[in-house]
């Protein structure tokens, strides 16, 4: 369990109950509707015909205690869209829509410790995390990574299974700018 820095609690990822998970889903699936995304053909669909499926804690390394929920809403065949709800469940920060559904939009923990295992890194005491900041690497929310805890100090894997020392800050010109992996 996190800390919030307003003091609240948090539960990580192998922690939530049921209950959160469904109080997570309900949040965003009020705010889809309030906020009319449910207009679009591929959203309301996954609405009616899909279900939420577990939502994972990503923690935000720019504001400490701050972290964010990513809803998968599954349709057959896969990830539909990606909702984002802020930790305490009670607000939609964004949504990503997928043109055509998508296995998952993140990449299982043991293939990213799989991944750092293969630079011969050897890891460290804790479980991997998903977290985000804005870096060269991805400057979406919906597109977090993971840091792999390791001898040398924390190692970083995108969704995509590169392998990063660190996230790169954004230079001028945002996230094209000469973007690579340390």
């Amino acid at each position: 369990m996190t800390a919030r820095g307003d003091g609240e609690a948090i539960l990580g990822p192998e922690e939530h109950p049921r209950a959160q998970a469904e109080a997570v889903a309900a949040t965003a699936r009020q705010a889809i509707r309030r906020l009319g995304l449910d207009r679009d053909d591929r959203v309301a669909s996954a609405l009616r015909s899909g279900r939420p499926g577990p939502p994972a804690l990503v923690e935000r390394l720019d504001e400490p205690g701050a972290a964010y929920w990513l809803v998968p809403w599954q349709v057959e065949g896969g990830v539909a869209f990606v909702a984002q709800v802020d930790a305490a469940g009670r607000e939609m920060l964004g949504a990503s829509v997928f043109p055509e559904p998508v296995p998952s939009p993140v990449l299982p923990p043991d293939r990213a410790v799989a991944l750092v295992r293969r630079r011969r890194a050897r890891l460290g005491p804790g479980a991997p995390r998903l977290v985000w900041m804005p870096c060269r690497q991805t400057t979406a929310p919906s597109r977090p990574f993971y840091e792999v805890p390791t001898e040398d100090g924390p190692v970083y894997v995108d969704m995509d299974g590169v392998v990063f020392d660190r996230p790169a800050p954004l230079g001028r010109g945002g996230a094209g700018a000469g973007a690579g992996t340390g």
